[in-house]
């Protein structure tokens, strides 16, 4: 018998298991100990799940714990949603591949005094143990169905056409392009108006604690060579001051005069003794520096504003 390990949680798992097939299964596969036992895509005896069908749902059913079910919105979990509210245009088509996942059982055993009574089992859509789904509803509450975190930007839609497709690893593959685009019309499937422009939410974890906008790359890169251009002049002036403290030590008092936008020109001053020409480059200096360094700042603040440099649509933690 062999065995597969599950990466992201180094859990190790049984290849072939029959854990909650029946005991009427389990009798059966002793009488069929010859049969190729599932390679090359033949018969194999495993569990399989006994759908609990409502109403007028359409079911086709496979004969490996698969099933494509068309009614009404359904959410699973004992959540019988718009259908079961008996709203019309709430139409749904649901796949599944692992019903239950590996907690699916066909019976329940349980003793009737001396007597072990085994009892068939019949199971709801489960959007939290079904190993793989795809859901596809006209009318539903897919975030709060589906446990999905509300705490974004766009909150929990209500009594909204919507598709999910749910399972441990899902990925999206575009061999030229991928895009993710919104508000294609300007009313939704109700005929209702869909205002602004609504954005994506990238969120890991399920965890909308922290939710950002994403950065504008190009923005953000002008702004940070604009950044660097206002340090680099500040530079100078810690240059410039660094000079001027030298020249003050020697008894000669600079006076600071604006060269470019910034900088100092060193006039003759008087003799006088260093401490005090020290303490006279280093206000005058600083003075400058703080003053010229406040006008850049507010420059680049008035520059770019928080819409400039980050998405006022997109979001991400």
């Amino acid at each position: 018998m062999g065995w597969s390990i599950c990466m992201s949680s180094d859990r190790i798992v049984k290849a072939v298991s029959t854990e909650g097939v029946s005991q009427i299964k389990k009798q059966l596969i002793e009488r069929k100990k010859g049969d190729a036992g599932g390679v090359d895509h033949t018969h194999i005896t495993e569990p399989h799940g006994n759908l609990l069908i409502k109403g007028q749902e359409k079911v086709i059913e496979g004969q490996n714990n698969n099933f494509i079910i068309m009614g009404r919105d359904r959410p699973g979990d004992g959540q019988d949603g718009y259908g079961g509210a008996g709203h019309t245009h709430a139409s749904s088509i649901r796949l599944i591949a692992g019903l239950h996942g590996r907690d699916v059982k066909e019976t329940n055993i349980k003793k009737d005094g001396d007597k072990v009574v085994e009892e068939r089992l019949f199971l709801q859509p489960s959007p939290s143990k079904d190993a793989a789904t795809f859901y596809m509803s006209q009318k539903t509450d897919i975030d709060s169905a589906f446990n999905i975190s509300t705490g974004g930007r766009y909150g929990a839609p209500q009594g909204r056409s919507a598709i999910l497709a749910k399972a441990d690893c899902i990925r999206l593959v575009g061999r030229e392009s991928l895009k993710l685009v919104t508000k294609t019309e300007n009313k939704n499937s109700l005929k209702g108006p869909i205002r602004g422009k609504p954005g994506i939410e990238l969120i890991a974890g399920n965890d909308t604690t922290n939710m950002q906008p994403l950065v504008k790359g190009k923005n953000l890169i002008e702004a940070l060579d604009q950044t660097l251009d206002v340090v680099n002049q500040l530079s100078n002036v810690v240059e410039y001051l660094a000079i001027a403290v030298q020249a003050g030590a020697t008894g000669m008092i600079p006076s600071p005069t604006p060269l470019g936008g910034i900088g100092i020109g060193a006039f003759p001053g008087k003799i006088v003794g260093a401490p005090i020409a020290i303490t006279y480059s280093t206000m005058a200096m600083s003075y400058l520096a703080t003053f010229k360094m406040n006008q850049e700042i507010q420059k680049l603040k008035n520059k770019y504003s928080e819409d400039k440099l980050v998405s006022r649509h997109n979001m991400t933690n």
